[in-house]
Formats: structure tokens, C-alpha cells, sequence
């Protein structure tokens, strides 16, 4: 049996939550046509709460490994990964 995600479901789309320094992004799952798009393109345009211009920031701020694993997260739970 495979289960669904009810909101999921209800909203057409997945969703990944990420909190960095208290604040929370939330990025749904891209269109095919956003596919050729780079990864911080695609994030860019499917970020559906919070500042992404501000995110982008953050995750300069990040040490590679950890910059790394913060999009790694994203993409897996979109199902990109």
C-alpha cells in the first residue's frame, strides 16, 4: 500500500521546509519546464515563503560542506535527489 501525503495531495504539489537562523523557507516542487533550470534558479522561483534573496545569502555565508547538505535536503525532499 502506498501512502499519500494529504496536503500534498490537496495543493498539487511537495513542499520542503528549511529553517536557517530562526527564519523558515518553503519551496515547492518545480514544473517540468523549470527543470532546466540551475538549482538555485529553480529554488529561486519556486520559493513560496520567505526571502530567497535572503536565503541566497545565508547559504553563501555557509561553509561548503554545510551549503552542500542544505540543498541536498531541499532537493530530496522534492523528490529531486
Amino acid at each position: 500500500m502506498i501512502m499519500i501525503n494529504l496536503q500534498e495531495f490537496l495543493d498539487g504539489y511537495k513542499k520542503s521546509e528549511i529553517e536557517l537562523w530562526d527564519k523558515k523557507r518553503v519551496f515547492r516542487e518545480p514544473k517540468m519546464k523549470d527543470l532546466g533550470l540551475s538549482v538555485l534558479q529553480m529554488l529561486e522561483k519556486n520559493c513560496i515563503e520567505g526571502d530567497c534573496d535572503e536565503f541566497k545569502e545565508i547559504l553563501k555565508d555557509l561553509p561548503m560542506g554545510k551549503h552542500k547538505e542544505v540543498i541536498e535536503t531541499i532537493l530530496k525532499d522534492l523528490g529531486l535527489a
